[in-house]
């Protein structure tokens, strides 16, 4: 039979009070099947979906220096939904310890999805009440780092300028300047030709139908070009 002192175990967190971690792992399941009133994770759960939450907007405020409300937002939902957090569960064999009634546990509600999100919830706030912000904090962080380098990329598409003054920055150089090369047609509907330089380099060019949009486009070149080697 799997145990507490075995889940905390694999979590790598030993909590101060233990009735916390029972409360995590107990589906409201078991006690509609007892008839009676019994902690289950639905409150936890509440508070570890907070905690997750300002741990990861506080983590990519952090990181993610240059880019804008709109890009970290779209990065966040990315990284903290529903297949993170069952994946999240899986690495630690979750649906193993979790506390459910005889009918849920027929229903395979061990490897059902929206238990294993919830259950991984609700440590997250019973770690933070066992403990401090720092702690959960630095417990989470190596959780997170997987789940930010694999939605980053992809989010990155949404935001290129944001993405090339970030690794500008990284390489210990200045911000890319945007040149306006030509314009051209009736005011109603101009053409911007734009490119971006660092230094002496040109890293890349773009066309557009506003100033923002063909610095966008040049960006995205700049990205996506061999000459974005010259950052490193």
């Amino acid at each position: 039979m799997n145990t507490l002192p075995q889940l905390e175990k694999i979590l790598g967190y030993q909590f101060h009070n233990t009735a916390l971690l029972e409360e995590a792992v107990t589906h409201p399941s078991r006690g509609h099947e007892l008839h009676r009133k019994i902690r289950d994770n639905q409150r936890l759960e509440f508070l570890g979906d907070a905690v997750l939450q300002l741990v990861l907007t506080k983590k990519l405020f952090q990181q993610f220096k240059n880019f804008d409300e709109g890009w970290l937002t779209r990065l966040r939902a990315a990284v903290v939904n529903r297949n993170a957090l069952e994946n999240m569960a899986l690495t630690f064999s979750l649906g193993q310890f979790l506390v459910l009634g005889h009918g849920e546990i027929k229903n395979r509600g061990r490897v059902k999805s929206s238990n294993l999100a919830d259950a991984m919830e609700a440590v997250i706030g019973a770690i933070f009440m066992d403990s401090d912000f720092e702690t959960v904090t630095g417990w989470l962080e190596p959780l997170l780092n997987a789940f930010v380098e694999k939605q980053k990329d992809q989010a990155a598409l949404s935001n290129p300028k944001g993405v090339l003054q970030e690794l500008l920055q990284a390489a210990g150089k200045g911000a890319p300047e945007y040149i306006l090369d030509h314009e051209e047609g009736p005011d109603h509907a101009k053409i911007y030709q734009v490119s971006v330089h660092s230094g002496e380099a040109t890293l890349g060019r773009g066309v557009g139908n506003s100033k923002k949009a063909a610095e966008i486009a040049a960006a995205a070149d700049a990205l996506e070009q061999s000459s974005t080697q010259k950052l490193s």
